[in-house]
């Protein structure tokens, strides 16, 4: 075969070659973008999910979702709760994140739990009401940091939604209506602000005078908060 002809094969199958070959450039740049997703949203176990706007939404739901197939533990949680917060297949991730709170209420799960009940905090203020049920019911019995995590929300939940925190505590027996409400009264540790206690004591107080089935239960928080507030204050007092 000439010379001419045999270079013309090797040419053309050359440009058949490498037009049928994967293009790895393209698979590079996606995983770069994926990995950078994830070091913002995601840089070790725990959640950044006050840098979600700084991302693309698809970008963000397409890379956490990858991640998600792998992830375990803590990570996996944090996963679950960014893409709860994104709304991308939010009752299986709110699930997760529900599970998750009722595990540290069991003791399966102890470490990090003031921060996984932070995600249902969050999905909480969020719109998603339904969390207060899982985050009264993980305030019986806790403490330290758990409990200034709950304290804080349950103080502001009763300070602009008493009627829901009543309903929410209605359903539990009297002693750990008490209980929820004097964490409510300790807030974050260090008692209810001024103008929050104040404005608590008076729904409270109306809430209990009127004729309803959550009078008894506006009476025992009422009780509860006092309580708790002043406990709190006088901690903070002694500790200076």
């Amino acid at each position: 075969m000439p010379k001419t002809k045999i270079v013309l094969f090797v040419f053309i199958g050359s440009m058949l070659f490498s037009g049928c070959s994967p293009r790895p450039r393209k698979v590079n740049e996606t995983s770069v973008k994926t990995k950078e997703i994830l070091r913002t949203l995601v840089p070790n176990e725990y959640a950044e999910a006050t840098k979600l706007s700084s991302v693309n939404h698809n970008e963000a739901v397409s890379a956490l979702s990858e991640e998600q197939e792998r992830a375990i533990g803590m990570r996996a949680i944090s996963i679950a709760y960014l893409l709860a917060a994104l709304g991308d297949n939010y009752e299986d991730n709110r699930d997760k994140v529900t599970s998750a709170i009722a595990d540290c209420r069991s003791g399966i799960i102890t470490d990090s739990c003031d921060l996984i009940v932070g995600y249902g905090i969050d999905l909480f203020n969020r719109g998603d009401k339904s969390f207060l049920k899982t985050l009264l019911d993980v305030g019986i019995g806790s403490d330290g940091a758990l409990s200034e995590s709950l304290g804080d929300f349950y103080a502001n939940v009763l300070w602009k939604q008493p009627d829901l925190f009543l309903q929410g505590v209605s359903g539990y027996p009297n002693n750990q209506q008490a209980e929820l409400a004097r964490l409510a009264g300790a807030a974050d540790g260090f008692g209810m602000g001024d103008d929050m206690l104040r404005d608590v004591r008076n729904s409270l107080q109306q809430l209990s005078a009127q004729k309803n089935p959550l009078a008894p239960v506006a009476k025992t928080c009422l009780d509860g908060v006092n309580k708790g507030d002043k406990l709190a204050k006088t901690n903070q007092s002694s500790d200076n």
